[in-house]
């Protein structure tokens, strides 16, 4: 229970952290949707491993169930409904409500969770308890590996989509942080701070990037290397090239520039009929 509780917590800060990036970014707040964007990925990187500990904490307790001889539960449908009759005429009670409190459900959440047990199909509420926990440590196995290393492409969700296998649901591509280095110079015939700073060109919204140093002071001709960070935040579309600008300024002088792309991949499928050709090695 435990477990179950943090991954419950865990998934509500994500579901927020979706909800206010989406947020920012129709408002054209390219800060926040940055700072929500990152927070979305912690939260999802934190349910997937609390997932699989989860499903680790279920098969514990089956395995010490079916140690002890414990009898299968069995819901039976005529208690799912006599559950969802309660609910519709008297909502939850105080204990349920108080606990529904605990994780940070507010009213509105309670209501709704209240709503969708009313609506359920009675069918799908009923039947063995043990079967329905195997089933759920299953699931859990096999989404918490995709929260905690999403997959570059978005194809069928690493097979727990609906759609027919091997079809893609959309044409994104996650990408993940770059550090890209260049070349800070003074063309001047005397020594300078050459401040440097971050112009987005076509970056989308949730997309963050910084550089290092901000500033230095060089002598005449004298050149170091500088690194410009871009770090994504939901997938981008295939294909594309996102860009940012790092330009030089010297007494807010522009001095000169650099533009970086970062290339989102499409998604290409192998198989038997691509070959990579090594170099031929003999062994004597």
């Amino acid at each position: 229970m435990a477990s179950m509780l943090d991954l419950t917590a865990e998934l509500r800060a994500a579901a927020l952290s979706l909800d206010r990036y989406t947020g920012a970014a129709n408002a054209g707040d390219a800060y926040w949707a940055s700072e929500q964007a990152a927070t979305l990925l912690y939260h999802e990187a934190q349910a997937g491993a609390t997932m699989l500990e989860a499903a680790d904490r279920i098969d514990d307790l089956l395995a010490v169930m079916v140690a002890e001889g414990t009898k299968d539960l069995t819901v039976e449908v005529t208690t799912v409904i006599t559950y969802q009759t309660r609910l519709a005429a008297l909502g939850f009670n105080r204990t349920e409500i108080n606990a529904a409190h605990s994780i940070g459900m507010n009213n509105e959440d309670i209501e709704a969770a209240r709503q969708a047990r009313i609506a359920a199909d009675p069918k799908d509420l009923a039947g063995s308890v043990m079967t329905r926990l195997a089933d759920v440590a299953a699931r859990l196995r096999l989404l918490g590996p995709v929260m905690l290393d999403p997959p570059t492409f978005d194809e069928t969700a690493a097979g727990l989509a609906t759609t027919a296998v091997g079809a893609r649901s959309t044409t994104l591509a996650r990408i993940y942080v770059s550090r890209i280095p260049f070349r800070i110079g003074n063309p001047g015939p005397e020594a300078a701070t050459v401040e440097l700073r971050v112009r987005r060109l076509d970056l989308p919204s949730d997309w963050m990037a910084s550089v290092e140093p901000a500033s230095v002071d060089l002598a005449p001709g004298e050149g170091v290397t500088g690194t410009i960070t871009v770090r994504p935040g939901l997938p981008a579309v295939q294909g594309t090239q996102p860009r940012v600008a790092v330009e030089g300024f010297i007494d807010d002088e522009l001095i000169g520039g650099v533009v970086v792309e970062v290339l989102v991949p499409r998604y290409a499928v192998g198989g038997l009929n691509r070959r990579v050709y090594l170099p031929l090695t003999l062994r004597h």
